[in-house]
């Protein structure tokens, strides 16, 4: 008897508590769900927790959007606050299809602790399956950015989208891409490691100016496919064009 109104007495105690507002959760905007702020994505790959969210799509169906949220690791006051950024949605970023240079929120706006835009704290940057094509100067000077990964649709990475990015030490282009516009990669002094898609057909002039530390290069395509890609873009590829240093690299075929 007593085991059964112990019973009745938690069950009664676990839903009083699960109707309880949870203080410490964020409800992530265009959810029906409740998340952690430890949770580093809802179980629709949108940010849960995000400190700033900014609409950067262009007219007509292109819908993207952008999430700044907490660097993983970071929760001391004290410590420097480093940030992650989130490039989600469908289409175009704004630019993308554009000769001039935009301005994204992300270089304009600061952080309301430090006073510091947040372009100069952003350390990892993903960009989601279904944008197609990243913006000119998109990523220019985020010079703690170490780490990008980038998603499977992307054709395009217009002309200086990851400039002087001097702390970028490693970077995956999509299976998709075509395009890898005039300066890039300019500047990224850092960087190791690339990896190319075999679909990469032009390069453009000083799209790896100043890539001084590059050792490896993963191409996923054949041997045959890289000598083309060399030949067909041999004037970008010229020192004239600071793009030499892929001259001097052999690369890893096939990667995986």
């Amino acid at each position: 008897m007593k085991k059964h109104k112990l019973k009745i007495f938690l069950a009664t105690l676990v839903f009083v508590l699960s109707a309880l507002p949870l203080a410490s959760c964020t409800i992530s905007q265009n959810s029906k769900y409740i998340y952690s702020p430890s949770d580093t994505r809802a179980p629709d790959n949108t940010p849960t927790a995000f400190i700033e969210r900014w609409e950067i799509n262009l007219t007509g169906n292109d819908t993207v959007t952008a999430y700044i949220t907490y660097e993983s690791g970071y929760s001391a006051e004290s410590e420097k606050p480093y940030y992650h950024l989130d490039i989600l949605g469908n289409g175009n970023m704004k630019g993308a299809t554009s000769t001039v240079e935009k301005t994204y929120e992300w270089h304009t706006k600061r952080d309301s602790k430090t006073g510091a835009y947040y372009y100069t704290s952003i350390k990892s940057l993903t960009v989601g399956n279904y944008v197609n094509n990243l913006g000119r100067y998109a990523f220019k000077d985020m010079r703690a950015l170490v780490r990008a990964k980038l998603g499977t649709n992307i054709t395009t990475v217009s002309s200086s989208a990851f400039l002087n990015c001097n702390n970028l030490t490693e970077i995956s282009f999509s299976n998709n891409m075509n395009i890898l516009a005039d300066n890039c990669l300019n500047g990224c002094s850092s960087l190791e490691t690339v990896t190319l898609p075999a679909t990469l057909n032009s390069i453009g002039a000083s799209a790896f100016k100043s890539c001084s530390s590059l050792k490896t290069i993963n191409f996923k395509g054949t041997q045959a496919q890289w000598e083309k890609l060399l030949s067909d873009n041999a004037e970008a590829l010229s020192e004239s064009n600071g793009n030499s240093i892929l001259n001097g690299i052999t690369p890893t075929f096939n990667f995986k």
